[in-house]
């Protein structure tokens, strides 16, 4: 996957590339914000609301598809990153989402 990267054109000398699950920092921020996020802020990410209509054939009630924003908000808080890649209104839930759990802190 890495090559495939490369070959898309990041620069190694720019980018850091790791393994996310090595960092432990990163589940225990997540647990963190998870005990802080209130249940209708999570049930009220328009990805949540949108995939439930789209995806039929399977169960989405689950802890793990309802946290996934939140999961979005610690990547995003963890590493101090100034852009995402979610684009249009359900990475600006993540991105709000992640506004409002900095605050809290």
């Amino acid at each position: 996957m890495i090559l495939d990267w490369l070959a898309a054109g990041l620069d190694p000398e720019s980018c850091t590339v790791f393994v996310q699950s090595d960092v432990k920092q990163h589940a225990e921020l997540y647990l963190l914000l998870s005990m802080l996020t209130p249940l209708p802020w999570a049930l009220g990410c328009p990805t949540f609301k949108e995939q439930q209509e789209q995806i039929q054939d399977k169960d989405l009630n689950t802890l793990g598809f309802l946290g996934y924003p939140v999961l979005q908000a610690a990547d995003i808080l963890i590493y101090k990153a100034h852009f995402s890649a979610r684009r249009g209104r359900s990475g600006a839930a993540y991105r709000d989402h992640a506004r409002r759990r900095a605050a809290v802190q």
